[in-house]
């Protein structure tokens, strides 16, 4: 049966999902080069190692009426332990307004812990290949084009494209991208999931990004997805803001909670 993931696991979607794409007629790709892409793929691959220091999501699941069924707050802090590795750590977690911080930290202590055993080399990152569309490494699968259309987000004029990122022969994600004209800056994607996730029958989602003290990171998103099987159906909405960047780096030169 078909069951709608707990809060922490529609955080680890969120985050995991930066997601993006669309099928093209005339693209760029490893072949073709567009300038203020390129800017945008240099300004991500200088933040790629900052990690959010605060994560707060707000999740509200609805029935097939439309009736707020669930209502879930969580205020997430990201340090690094003493071994140099990602620690998350719930400060306050509500659930319909019952304090459930307890319960989340367990929950927290346990994914650790299996993660560890899995792998002692894996760690959180935000901005690696299976999330970010700018990342260096993934460009040669990632198609793009600019559109005629411009909008202002911040006081910022921005040129719309439009990308497809393909791994492994498959459609990942597709939607559009919002970039400074004048620096190339992502300031907004847009995107859905193509396939979507089984038992997912539709999947909407935003972020916003800001710079800050030469800093670009996501700051606020915004997901809908709906679906379910003969047993279940689930309507869900989640925001989340993530701030307090910090410097994650290797054991090989460890500077835990060094800020930019």
């Amino acid at each position: 049966m078909f069951r709608v993931k707990k809060l922490k696991l529609s955080l680890m979607l969120i985050v995991s999902v930066f997601l993006f794409g669309l099928s093209l007629i005339s693209v760029y790709g490893a072949e073709k080069t567009d300038d203020l892409w390129q800017k945008a793929v240099q300004i991500a691959a200088q933040s790629q190692k900052y990690i959010p220091g605060n994560v707060q999501t707000h999740v509200e699941e609805y029935n097939t009426r439309g009736k707020l069924t669930k209502e879930e707050e969580t205020w997430l802090q990201l340090t690094a332990d003493e071994n140099n590795q990602v620690k998350t750590k719930c400060l306050k977690a509500l659930e319909n307004g019952k304090d459930v911080t307890e319960r989340e930290n367990h929950h927290l202590d346990k994914f650790d812990m299996n993660k560890s055993q899995k792998s002692s080399k894996r760690t959180l990152t935000f901005g690696n290949d299976d999330v970010n569309p700018f990342d260096p490494k993934v460009q040669k699968d990632v198609y793009y084009h600019p559109t005629d259309q411009k909008e202002t987000i911040n006081q910022q004029e921005c040129v719309l494209y439009e990308y497809t990122w393909k791994k492994n022969d498959e459609r990942i994600q597709k939607g559009t991208a919002w970039l400074a004209v004048d620096t190339g800056l992502p300031l907004k994607l847009k995107f859905v999931l193509d396939p979507k996730p089984k038992y997912v029958k539709s999947f909407e989602a935003t972020a916003n990004f800001s710079r800050k003290d030469g800093l670009w990171h996501p700051e606020i998103g915004d997901m809908e997805a709906s679906g379910g099987s003969w047993f279940k159906h689930f309507h869900v909405k989640v925001h989340f803001t993530l701030s307090e960047y910090w410097l994650y780096q290797s054991n090989e030169n460890p500077t835990p909670n060094q800020k930019p």
